[in-house]
This record gives C-alpha cells, sequence and structure tokens, in this order.
C-alpha cells in the first residue's frame, strides 16, 4: 500500500536533512576560519564548476528569514575581511529600490524606498508585504516595479511563485499568483531601455542551474533566452543596450544577452557578495551602481566600465540588501526632447492593419527645460524606423497611420533635436485576429434537483491583447472527462446529473478557435446523488479523493484530517496542546437490514514509540450526534508505514436505511499523527448466508506455465455461527470472471481445483458460497502466474513491487523499499555503507543477444551514490555477478543502461546492488526495462560464391 513510504522515514529524513546540511555548510566554507561571534550568519555556497560544465547554483538567501537571532551587534564582530574606502563624489542619480533585509530581524519593513545616494538614507514609498520570508529580484520598468517573490526551503523545490507588479505613481498593486516551478523564480532582474524588454536570471526547470530569461511584460510570463554556465549577484543594461553582469566574486563583465555568454571582463571590485543584491545603470554619469552586501558589509559601489575605475559611494549603517535597484532618470542627452505623452494606438475597425497612433509632443527636455525650436518625430516599428516626420511644433498633437502587418508589435515615438535621440515613449499592438485568451475559472453551481449551472467569461482582449473575433470561438464540454457537447457558442451550459449514485463532478469547458483547440480550464467540483454504490473504495490517489468526505474537528482547534500529499493518504497530525476529537466520515451508504457489511483500511502511526488511538462509528447522517453505533472502540495503534496495519470491521444493520461511516481520532494530545489508506467497504449478503470458506489457498505453478492449483474448506456455519442445513453451490472466479462452479458440495468438505488457463500476470481468485440465493462472504487471494520473459518492463507499481526480492546484506535493518509517493525503489540515507539488494522476479533470458537493463536513477538533493547492476540465476546475492558499476551524483532522473551477456539460456534474476558510501542521502529507480541488445554474433560475409553443375543439371552452392 502507498503507507508504505514510511513516515519513520520522513521524519528520519528531515533529521538527516538537517545533519547534511551542517556538514554541507563545513564543506562549503573549506578552510576559511569562521570566527564564534559570526556562526549565526548564513552562508551560501559560491560557484562550483559541475560535470555537465553548468556552474553549481548558488541559492539566493536573504538574512532576515534564516537568521532569526533579533538584532545583531555589529560592534561584537571581528575585524572585516576588507574595510570599505568611501571615496564618495556627488552622484546626480534618482536611485531607489526594495529592501529585503537588514541586520534587525523584528524590523522586517518590506517595500520600495527612494535612496539618498551621497548619504544612504532612504525613505519608504510603498510596502509590498508579500515579500515576507520569501526571495527574489526585481527591477523597474516604464513606471512598474516588478518583484519576483519565491519560497522555497533549501532544495525540497519552490512551495510558492508570484509576480508583484506595482505602479511607482499610483501605489496600485497586482499580485500575479505562478506555478510553483523553478523557472518561475528569478533571483536578478533588469530593465532594457533600448528594446523595452526586462531579463531576469532565473533557475532552471531543476533548480541546480541559472537560465537568462526574459519576463513579457504583457502576459508577464518568463521565457528562457539561454543556459548560463556561471552564476550572478547583479545585472544591468546601459543606454546602448550593453548588458553587464557582477559574478559570486565581485568581477563585473560585459555579458551577451542573446547567448548568455560572458564577455570581457571590465573589473574586479575585490568586494565578495553574499545574500541577494542588485545593481543599476545610472544614465546622467554613465555608471553602474551596486548595492553590494556580504555577511560583514553593505555599501553602495560605483563602478565605470569605460575606465575601469570603482569606488565606494558609501556605506549602509545597517547590513542592508536591496534588491531591484534602479533609476528613473532619462537615458537621453539633458538637452535632448523629453518623452511624447498620452501615446495611444487606434484601429479604424476591429481586426484591421492599418493602425493610427497619436501623442502629444513633450514640451520640456529630458533634463527638465523647456523645449525650444522645432522637432522631429520618428516613429519605430519593431526596432526599425519607419518614418520620422521633421520640423514638429513642441507641445503639438501628432497623429500618423501606419499599415502593420499581423500580429505583435512594439512601436516607439522619439523626439529629436540638436541635443540627439530623446526619450522614447512605447506601445505593444496586436494587428489583426488575435487568438482567444483561456478563461481563468468556470463556475459550477449544482442546485438540490441536480441541475447543474456553468458559467465561464471569456477575457475581452486576446492572448497577446489584441482583438478576438468571437464568431470563431466555440466550447466543448465535458463532465469528468466524457463529452457533453461540442462547439457550443454561449458561456454557459446546462447539464443533468443522474439522481442514484453519490458522485464528485468536474467539468472541462475546452476553447477552440476556427475549430482548433487553445486550451482548456476545469471548473470547481460538485457533489450529487443519494448514495454511493458498493463496494466502495477510496485510495487517496489526489486530493479530490476528499470531494466525498465530511471532515469534523469536533474540539475546534483547526488541526483535524486532510489530505496527505506526501503519503497519499487521509492524514491526521497533531495538536501539540489538544487531545484530539475528529471525525473522517465516508459518504452516505444504502444498508439493507441484516446484511453483512464489511469496512476495512490500512492504518499506521506516525511514530513507533506513541500509539494513536482510532476507533469506528456509524450513524445515519455525517454529524456527531447521528454517529451513536460503535462499529470499534477506541483502540491503540502503532504500526509503521511500511507494514500498516490492516483493519477488517463488520457491521450488521437492524434496518433498512442510509448511513454513514466514521474513522474517530481520540489520540492524546501531542503525538505525532495517523494516515489511514485504503478504505473499502463491501456488502456480503445476508447474516444467513454462508461464512467465508476457510483455509483456502492458491499456488501459482512452480514451473512458469500459466497454472494455478487452489484448495479450500466447505463452510458448516452461517456468518451468525449457527449450523448450515446445506450449501447449495460455490462459486470461483478468477479477475472477477467464473471459471468454476461446485454443485451442492459437502458441508466441511475440502475441495481443490486447478485452473489451467489462468492469466500471465496477477490474477485474484476469488471463492463465494451460497446458500439458495444468499451468498456468503467472499474470500480473496492474489497470486503470479507465468515467467517473465523479453522485453520485461515495470514502473513498477507496488503490486509489481511484491514480486521483488529484497536483501539487507549487512543486516543494518536499512534497506531497499516502495516509495510511493514517487512510484519508484527506494534506498534512503545510512550511516553504514551500502550493501543492499532488490531482485526482480525471474526472467527468461536468452544468448542471442546481448541483454541490456535500462532504468531510470537519480541521487538525492546532496552526496553521490553508487549502484550496481547484477545477475544470477537465483534470487540470492551470492548467486548475483556484477554487470556495470554506476556513480550516481544527478539529482533528477537520468537513464541508465547496464548489458552483460549469458552463456546458456534459463530464468535469470536481476539485482540492483546500492554499494554507497556511509552518511550518503537517497537513491531512487524506476521504468525498469530489460530487453535484448545487439546480436552477439552476426552471421560472417559470404568471402567467395562458386557455382558448379549439378548432378541433375541444376547448380549448387559450396
Amino acid at each position: 500500500m502507498k503507507l508504505s513510504s514510511t513516515k519513520l522515514k520522513v521524519f528520519g529524513g528531515w533529521i538527516v536533512v538537517l545533519m547534511c546540511i551542517m556538514a554541507f555548510s563545513s564543506k562549503v566554507l573549506g578552510s576559511e576560519s569562521i570566527p564564534k561571534e559570526r556562526e549565526n550568519y548564513q552562508f551560501t555556497e559560491r560557484s562550483v564548476p559541475l560535470k555537465s560544465g553548468k556552474a553549481q547554483v548558488r541559492k539566493y538567501r536573504k538574512r532576515s528569514s534564516r537568521n532569526p537571532v533579533g538584532i545583531i551587534n555589529i560592534s561584537k564582530l571581528p575585524a572585516r575581511t576588507r574595510v570599505a574606502k568611501i571615496n564618495a563624489q556627488n552622484s546626480p542619480a534618482n536611485l531607489f529600490g526594495f529592501l529585503a533585509a537588514t541586520n534587525s530581524y523584528e524590523e522586517r519593513d518590506y517595500g520600495i524606498y527612494s535612496i539618498n545616494p551621497n548619504t544612504g538614507d532612504y525613505s519608504k514609498l510603498y510596502d509590498v508585504e508579500e515579500y515576507g520570508e520569501g526571495e527574489g529580484g526585481g527591477t523597474y520598468a516604464n513606471g512598474k516595479f516588478y518583484l519576483s517573490v519565491f519560497d522555497e526551503f533549501y532544495w525540497s523545490g519552490i512551495n510558492s511563485a508570484k509576480l508583484v507588479v506595482v505602479d511607482v505613481v499610483t501605489g496600485d498593486k497586482q499580485v500575479i499568483e505562478k506555478e510553483a516551478e523553478y523557472p518561475n523564480a528569478a533571483v536578478n532582474m533588469t530593465y532594457d531601455p533600448v528594446n523595452d524588454v526586462v531579463y531576469s536570471i532565473n533557475y532552471d526547470e531543476a533548480g541546480e542551474a541559472y537560465t537568462l530569461s526574459k519576463l513579457d511584460l504583457q502576459t508577464l510570463d518568463f521565457t528562457v533566452v539561454a543556459p548560463m554556465e556561471n552564476s550572478y549577484r547583479g545585472m544591468c543594461i546601459d543606454g546602448e543596450g550593453q548588458m553587464y553582469v557582477i559574478d559570486d566574486y565581485g568581477d563585473v563583465y560585459k555579458f551577451d544577452k542573446e547567448s548568455a555568454v560572458q564577455g570581457e571582463k571590465v573589473v574586479s571590485t575585490g568586494f565578495f557578495p553574499e545574500y541577494s543584491q542588485s545593481c543599476c545603470w545610472s544614465p546622467l554619469d554613465r555608471k553602474i551602481y551596486w548595492a553590494a552586501c556580504n555577511w560583514s558589509e553593505s555599501e553602495l559601489i560605483v563602478i565605470d566600465p569605460v575606465s575601469k575605475e570603482f569606488y565606494t559611494q558609501l556605506a549602509f549603517e545597517n547590513g542592508e540588501e536591496w534588491i531591484g535597484l534602479y533609476t528613473t532618470d532619462p537615458f537621453s542627452d539633458p538637452s535632448a526632447p523629453a518623452a511624447v505623452e498620452n501615446l495611444s494606438i487606434s484601429y479604424v475597425t476591429p481586426g484591421a492593419t492599418t493602425a493610427r497612433i497619436s501623442c502629444d509632443l513633450p514640451t520640456r527636455t529630458a533634463g527638465g527645460n523647456e523645449l525650444k525650436g522645432l522637432i522631429n518625430v520618428a516613429i519605430v516599428v519593431d526596432g526599425d524606423t519607419v518614418q520620422i516626420k521633421e520640423n514638429q511644433s513642441p507641445g503639438a498633437e501628432f497623429s500618423i497611420s501606419l499599415v502593420l502587418t499581423n500580429g505583435l508589435h512594439v512601436l516607439k515615438v522619439i523626439c529629436l533635436n540638436s541635443g540627439g535621440e530623446g526619450v522614447a515613449a512605447s506601445i505593444k499592438t496586436f494587428t489583426g485576429e488575435d487568438m482567444p485568451q483561456i478563461p481563468t475559472e468556470v463556475t459550477a453551481v449544482a442546485e438540490e434537483s441536480g441541475k447543474v449551472t456553468l458559467s465561464w467569461t471569456l477575457p475581452e482582449a486576446g492572448i497577446n491583447g489584441g482583438w478576438v473575433n468571437l464568431t470563431k470561438v466555440s466550447y466543448d464540454i465535458l463532465r469528468n472527462g466524457e463529452s457533453l457537447s461540442t462547439d457550443i457558442k454561449e458561456t454557459t451550459y446546462i447539464d443533468n446529473l443522474p439522481e442514484n449514485e453519490l458522485k464528485s463532478y468536474k467539468y472541462t469547458v475546452i476553447v477552440k478557435f476556427g475549430g482548433e483547440e487553445c486550451g482548456s480550464v476545469e471548473s470547481n467540483s460538485v457533489v450529487f446523488g443519494k448514495a454511493v454504490s458498493l463496494p466502495y473504495e477510496q485510495t487517496f490517489e489526489d486530493a479530490s479523493s476528499f470531494d466525498l468526505l465530511n471532515i469534523i474537528d469536533n474540539n475546534g482547534d483547526g488541526v483535524t484530517w486532510q489530505f496527505d500529499t506526501g503519503q497519499f493518504s487521509a492524514g491526521y497530525t497533531f495538536s501539540a496542546d489538544n487531545a484530539a476529537d475528529d471525525y473522517l466520515v465516508l459518504p452516505k451508504m444504502t444498508f439493507k437490514a441484516y446484511n453483512v457489511y464489511q469496512l476495512s483500511f490500512d492504518i499506521c502511526s506516525g511514530s513507533g514509540y506513541n500509539a494513536e488511538i482510532i476507533g469506528v462509528k456509524v450513524g445515519a447522517e455525517p454529524s456527531v450526534e447521528s454517529l451513536s453505533t460503535i462499529v470499534m472502540e477506541p483502540t491503540e495503534i502503532m504500526a509503521d508505514a511500511s507494514s500498516p496495519r490492516h483493519i477488517v470491521l463488520t457491521y450488521v444493520p437492524e434496518a433498512n436505511g442510509q448511513g454513514n461511516f466514521a474513522i474517530h481520532c481520540t489520540s492524546v494530545a501531542d503525538r505525532f499523527g495517523v494516515n489511514v489508506d485504503n478504505i473499502r467497504v463491501e456488502e456480503f449478503g445476508s447474516i444467513y448466508a454462508p461464512k467465508g470458506v476457510t483455509d483456502f489457498v492458491v499456488t501459482a505453478d512452480q514451473a512458469g506455465l500459466q497454472k494455478a492449483t487452489m484448495s479450500f474448506v466447505v463452510p458448516k456455519e452461517n456468518y451468525q455461527g449457527e449450523p448450515l442445513s446445506s450449501v447449495s453451490k460455490i462459486e470461483i472466479l478468477r479477475n472477477g470472471k467464473l471459471i468454476k462452479t461446485f454443485e451442492n458440495p459437502v458441508l466441511g468438505a475440502t475441495l481443490t481445483y486447478e485452473d489451467e488457463h489462468s492469466d500471465f500476470g496477477f490474477n485474484t481468485y476469488s471463492v463465494v458460497a451460497y446458500s439458495g440465493e444468499n451468498a456468503g462472504v467472499k474470500v480473496e487471494q492474489t497470486v503470479f502466474c507465468g515467467i517473465y520473459s523479453l522485453p520485461y518492463m515495470v514502473a513498477p507499481t507496488q503490486q509489481e513491487f511484491s514480486l521483488f526480492t529484497i536483501k539487507d546484506n549487512n543486516n543494518d535493518d536499512n534497506t531497499w523499499y516502495y516509495d510511493i509517493s514517487d512510484g519508484s525503489l527506494k534506498y534512503a540515507y545510512c550511516s553504514n555503507s551500502a550493501d543492499d539488494y532488490v531482485i526482480t522476479p525471474a526472467i527468461e533470458l536468452g544468448t542471442a543477444h546481448m541483454i541490456e537493463v535500462v532504468f531510470d536513477a537519480k541521487a538525492g538533493v546532496m552526496g553521490s551514490e553508487k549502484l550496481e547492476v547484477t545477475y544470477g540465476k537465483s534470487d540470492k546475492p551470492e548467486d548475483q555477478q556484477k554487470a556495470q558499476t554506476f556513480d550516481l551524483t544527478n539529482k533528477e532522473y537520468q537513464t541508465f543502461t547496464a548489458t552483460f551477456e549469458v552463456t546458456e539460456h534459463g530464468r535469470y534474476y536481476v539485482g540492483f546492488h546500492a554499494i554507497s558510501d556511509p552518511d550518503q542521502f537517497t537513491l531512487n529507480i524506476k521504468n525498469i526495462e530489460v530487453r535484448n541488445g545487439a546480436l552477439m554474433k552476426a552471421p560472417a560475409a559470404v568471402a567467395e560464391l562458386k557455382a558448379t553443375p549439378a548432378a541433375q543439371g541444376g547448380f549448387r552452392q559450396r
């Protein structure tokens, strides 16, 4: 069952994570001496080349989120390794930035500030509390501040990601929730004023390296430009479009923003950065301003990329950490014209390609003085100047018509005079017919009658912000994946649900444009029906498994049953202060008087040392008052997730009606938690029906044929324990199909049957005894029949895993197990050297081909693993031969192939032998395939062909 991914292992894993992080920190710091006074500071690893040639990702950390030690007394720190030499020069820059952290943990005043570049004083403009305990990068573009915020716990992945957009003029704020994926996490950002593009440094898909990416200011989505070979602490772009980056050692480089290739070194500052930080280009003095910080210093460093000189402009006094540093100063000559105002674009008719551009020409220069004399106006489309209107008057209304091609365009209007090009004003437009956006949500509302009303709203603008021809838009409707209607035009739909069976329903609306699918969106779930049909099963595959369940937090402490995403089960955690009083109520079921109902489930406790208390009740309604009939008294449960306790209960109602079973947790306070999985409710018929057969044994054919032999004893009593007068028949079913009927068997007799036509694979045999029309309790057993041949392919499933042999060769009680969360074979951390086998069932192999073993494997988030692929004629480790050894450092799955040859045809067992060094982390294997490879010996080429007359006039070869 899924609970085999043990919570004890998970809990122990967190201990391991902490131990490994401590060990890793000491490895990262190497020979650097860390004075005791500094040991509370958060250090991060430097850039280390990987085997792939890419730089190892260096996680950005802000001190306040990782160092909750209150106010740090700077004066108690040892002398700095680098003392800032202040060489302040009068700076004309209007500087701004986002304050992400200071040395004062309790004063987490996140927000956008104006910064005086000459004094270091700063004042808040806007709060941005969304930053919270997250991290990320930011930048300014066209009057708005863009902030990427993500939350990550070391190497466990992204927990959340969002983009916060703040209008720095009005303070209006927009928060866009992103998919919690590494590529949506930007650690640094900058604006390209020449091309009106925001560039960013984002994590790659695995979170193991960085990519240079772009943020689309229309869709607010990130797209990858190219992978980066190194990691960088800052990035900015000058007025000519040249990008500069600052690496982990404080070295400044030119950088190619199209290929993500590091270029010429500009200067080495000698400042070693730590934590998140940023830099920006100041167009007024044409210098890079870097808000630099590390564990002991926070400075504003100014870099001149032409003279290659740098100096510390000022030192911040409280360890300030600035991200998204920016200036609003124009990138033009102060005497050049300012930007046009009220820039707009319109079309004569929707979807037309002739656009009219309108604006008001500037009255001031970029430096703020009165603009005198006539000016020229340039119209730039997608970087190309398409028209220039000369001798225009400042302050005049200006308009011009252009014919554009169908698609997305960036238009700029730039005024020019003797001072050169002025400040550009830009606008994006989509010309022609745009594709529709997908509705943000579909709302499903169910009435008591079963009528469901679906409704959605199609965004007015297309995916590129353009016009959408609504006559081409249609919709397909699906309910739980099955088609209900196609090509409807309305944005509402009425469905009528079937009355009887209680089910959860979810709808999908597929948006089509011109008959082609554009995308789809799912509705919320609705529940309707009288009762679930039996047998009822709940295996908790995803969160929707709770749709039909009722949760009662009877003590109102906010700690109760929920879907456990790690165990894929129903989980109750614990309260440190309150004893549990929480019900997991199963859906409504229909009961018949004096019929037997069997409730079964698997359960494990979160700790192997503290028992949890569980009871089971039943009632007519899902309420505490109604759930009064006890099915199982409160019972102490102490079972590890790798070997959960299987509970089987019976209930016999005394009247017809409907009701709900409920699993009731009443554990004492401050325990560890409990998980329930594989719930099944089955109806077995009348209490007057026979009991189940006893001594039921199924044996698969040992020679590997698709046969099975079974035996059992005919029951002599009914379910109440009363003697039966007779059993009318006994049926045997294979995988639900009737294969044998014994008529009027003798009570208490032992019956045998051989199934000579079992299916290849897993076969479930069921035996049911009847007394007239009353079916007795079904007894089942599953066996595997047959021998695997090539190609052998398994994921494996948990059932397939049951056929594997596990051998803890070093007897340390730490070995392979099935990881349900990943669907893989897993070996976990141990302080001993690994010597543990997981071996496949028998596979028929031949001698004509090399044998290939192909599998996906990965190491844990830290450390490295060693694995041998083995083979042999038995599943005993001493009979296994080594085929190939692999050293694994990859943190995401990669495919590996081992090859070997066998000298005689027969049945072999393929093994995976973990031989990792002590104190590593985890090793996972899945998607296993054993197949034929290259031919062992190809036929030799014919060297010479001679023909001679045969006796009967033919020819023969020799």
